[in-house]
């Protein structure tokens, strides 16, 4: 399979961004898993598997597509492997269950936490300070005026977090970039 050729290159460091997306149509919902399912058979333990999870309109938490998502990698992954939550918005039951499943689970979050309602917070709270990863998700989110968002705008995203998290900007940017490090290698 060339996919898997492709992984086994020594420059590609993770196997992503992959997922459900739940705001397709529900016909294909069946056909969006059977082929996660593929892709969750190509992982490796010392590859991170960066993982895009959405959840309908109604689910602002996107509770039920984190549910489904560790159903179907309890089936196929093995529990150390490496992940990325990448753009997570959800509740801290849902941290929780990722690190009891998969301890090695990192969460990404994005500028969106200005928009977080209480358990959102919550969320991003109960996230251990060693698993969180900061992200634009450039183009999305823009902050201020701007049109789109970069990766420039990472310092903007921690000084939005760290006041969250009781914790000064360049001391949340130094920690979770060596969480980065420690994940991607």
């Amino acid at each position: 399979m060339i996919l898997q050729q492709l992984l086994d290159h020594p420059k590609v460091v993770a196997l992503g961004e992959c997922g459900l997306d739940r705001t397709i149509n529900p016909s294909q919902w069946c056909r969006q898993e059977e082929a996660f399912v593929r892709l969750l058979k190509l992982c490796r333990i010392e590859q991170p598997l960066v993982l895009h999870l959405r959840g309908t309109k109604g689910d602002l938490y996107s509770s039920d597509v984190h549910g489904r998502c560790l159903m179907l990698m309890e089936d196929v992954c093995d529990p150390l492997q490496k992940i990325h939550v990448h753009c997570f918005m959800g509740r801290s039951d849902v941290v929780k269950t990722w690190l009891r499943k998969f301890p090695n689970t990192y969460f990404g979050v994005t500028a969106a936490v200005r928009a977080f309602d209480q358990k959102q917070l919550e969320g991003l709270q109960a996230i251990p300070l060693n698993k969180l990863l900061l992200e634009t998700d450039a183009p999305y989110f823009p902050l201020g005026g701007a049109m789109v968002s970069t990766p420039a705008y990472l310092g903007e995203v921690a000084a939005y977090l760290s006041v969250h998290l009781n914790m000064r900007p360049p001391e949340l940017m130094r920690t979770t970039v060596r969480n980065a490090r420690k994940l991607y290698g």
